[in-house]
């Protein structure tokens, strides 16, 4: 999977309107060498929401956050990752032109879509075509583009979007 991590991830993501991911593999490796013992995820979380005095939310971890800045002080910053491509990025690329196509009306043909609109509607048509199931959201945005650069999609800026962009099939 090629992807980028760290802080230059956080300034990728937030340059272009993203979400950065949390590789909790990362976290829990890291917490078991602080501890000197196996732990699970729910134990780092449990040990984090106790030391952040609130419950953990992951969905809160952004840049400046509370969170944030305790996770990196805790971990450093390889836990923060955005995935650019999968293993499979034809079959990604192919999944998601599928999805394009097969999601047009007549009266809508070439639909215009946000992608996190398009992933909470549509994920289980993407189950087992090449996406892995972590970080699919990232996954999914950058095959777009992917096949912008392929002349098969087209996008539109558009800041309210996931990553200010729109996607459409070309007409």
């Amino acid at each position: 999977m090629k992807e980028i991590r760290g802080i230059e991830a956080v300034k990728y993501a937030g340059s272009r309107g993203l979400f950065f991911c949390i590789d909790e593999t990362y976290l829990v490796q890291a917490e078991e060498k602080l501890t000197g013992q196996p732990v699970s995820m729910a134990e780092v979380e449990d040990a984090l929401g106790e030391q952040l005095d609130e419950p953990f939310d992951p969905s809160s971890i952004v840049e400046g956050s509370k969170s944030f800045d305790f996770l990196l002080r805790r971990y450093g910053d390889g836990w923060i990752y955005v995935p650019l491509e999968g293993n499979h990025p034809d079959q990604e690329e192919e999944a998601l032109l599928a999805l394009f196509q097969s999601t047009g009306t007549l009266s809508n043909p070439f639909r215009n879509d946000d992608i996190l609109d398009m992933i909470a509607k549509e994920f289980p048509k993407l189950e087992d075509t090449g996406f892995p199931k972590a970080a699919t959201l990232n996954l999914v945005f950058h095959a777009a583009l992917r096949l912008i650069e392929k002349g098969r999609l087209i996008s539109l800026s558009e800041p309210s979007y996931y990553g200010n962009t729109r996607f459409s099939l070309p007409r």
